[in-house]
């Protein structure tokens, strides 16, 4: 009775943090930034984080996400561990899972107290170094249309990329399907945008309604008469090698 007391207690402490660490996201966002400001000025600490989360709220959200795996992490490791014992190796199994996915949760933090932002590699310390493709950064129509009118002019096609900070699935392409020889050599010859919209300005709403999409990840491709080729649009996450056969077809299609 000791023992599963203890274990209720522990997941009821838990569950109690998970929610806590959800209610800051809504609450510290409800604080008055002159009242902080006004606590800045007076030499307060406290004030000065939360300005600090309030100017840049990717970093917030990216805390309370860490904070919520590790809680729900931590909830399920105990349970399974303490619910497994002389049990048969399936149950072993699925104890296993607990430890390793609170093991994530605590690389998780680790990696965001270091600066990390990707999740499939929360190191930065241990992250692979590969060869990143020569990417120019856009951030609004004028930059997106001049980018297109020089590569219309030196007959090259052009791709787009929609990425974001929190894009789970751009990481994934940047880190599997840009990195591969087949890709990288496929799109060799053409003009590499990137639109980060993390911040869903004016400037990211404007390039995202050119495009008639929602957010990232999207990609899309332009011939070298610098017209889209719109039935090869890539949306969501994709092998390499359908990538780069895709990118193929689409530097070789008609307008």
């Amino acid at each position: 009775m000791e023992t599963q007391a203890i274990i209720w207690g522990f997941f009821a402490l838990c569950l109690v943090l998970s929610f806590v660490l959800s209610g800051m996201e809504a609450g510290v966002f409800a604080l008055s930034r002159l009242r902080i400001r006004q606590q800045m000025r007076a030499g307060k600490r406290s004030a000065e984080v939360l300005h600090k989360y309030l100017e840049n709220p990717e970093n917030f959200l990216w805390t309370i996400l860490v904070g919520n795996t590790v809680a729900n992490a931590l909830i399920l490791g105990w349970l399974l561990w303490s619910q497994t014992r002389g049990h048969s190796a399936a149950t072993w199994g699925l104890r296993a899972t607990g430890v390793i996915a609170g093991l994530y949760g605590v690389a998780l933090t680790t990696g965001s107290a270091l600066g990390g932002t990707d999740p499939l590699a929360p190191i930065p310390a241990f992250a692979a170094k590969v060869h990143e493709l020569p990417f120019r950064s856009i951030k609004s129509l004028a930059d997106l249309d001049r980018e297109l009118a020089q590569a219309k002019v030196q007959g090259r096609g052009v791709l787009v990329d929609f990425s974001a900070d929190w894009c789970t699935s751009c990481k994934e392409m940047e880190r599997y399907t840009f990195t591969d020889p087949a890709v990288q050599a496929a799109l060799s010859t053409m003009v590499l945008l990137r639109a980060n919209v993390t911040q869903n300005d004016a400037d990211d709403q404007a390039l995202l309604k050119r495009f008639g999409i929602f957010g990232p990840p999207t990609i899309a491709f332009y011939g070298a008469d610098g017209q889209e080729r719109t039935q090869y649009r890539v949306v969501g996450y994709m092998k390499a090698q359908a990538f780069a056969s895709r990118t193929q077809a689409a530097l070789h299609a008609p307008p």
